[in-house]
């Protein structure tokens, strides 16, 4: 799926030029699988967020989101590394959580639930702890869509939650939630005894 050259709806003044140029072609990519995740046809760009360490923005307009999303210039890169290279970011190849491994893999699944995340804002999902939560459930949907095995995306997605997701709680508690686990109030499968996804 094509993701549309301009967002229809409002855009923030800061936000047009980037918003209105054409998509290159993994922002047509990353737009397609977030458009998914949003269940409607929206756009991606990759630029400056202009908010303080966000890898990713929404812009809400009187409480709905707007029709695109920014994902920052280091989350852009990281998923193009992962397009490429997919079979490179495997879990399993890092057993300590304080080495180069690991934290190559910490930034790369940040960029893969950021997709996520920013596709339930899209969504309508103002409040950022459930659309972490939602975003981290689906990341092994971003990564099998940039190529990573079936395996692979769930070893992921496993290793975001055991790994990234408790750091939250004390990182950015805005974040986190304590209802996001398998059968929790948060869970988008709670029929489906594999968590996060």
């Amino acid at each position: 799926m094509l993701a549309p050259a301009a967002a229809a709806g409002p855009v923030r003044p800061g936000d047009w030029p980037l918003i209105h140029r054409a998509p290159t072609q993994q922002e047509q990519l990353l737009a397609g699988i977030a458009g998914r995740l949003a269940q409607r046809t929206v756009s991606l760009r990759c630029g400056a967020t202009r908010a303080t360490e966000a890898l990713g923005v929404v812009p809400f307009f009187n409480g709905h989101p707007a029709d695109y999303t920014i994902l920052s210039p280091e989350a852009c890169a990281d998923l193009g590394v992962f397009a490429a290279t997919p079979g490179t970011f495997d879990p399993a190849a890092c057993p300590s959580l304080h080495n180069q491994c690991s934290a190559r893999l910490f930034e790369m699944t940040q960029a893969l639930e950021t997709v996520a995340h920013e596709a339930y804002h899209l969504f309508g999902q103002a409040n950022e702890a459930t659309a972490d939560c939602w975003g981290m459930q689906s990341l092994w949907y971003v990564a099998q869509q940039l190529g990573a095995s079936a395996a692979q995306a769930q070893a992921l997605g496993g290793w975001y939650w055991q790994t990234v997701y408790p750091q939250r709680a004390h990182d950015v508690p805005q974040y986190f939630s304590k209802d996001c686990h398998s059968a929790g109030r948060l869970d988008l499968r709670p029929s489906d005894s594999r968590w996060p996804g």
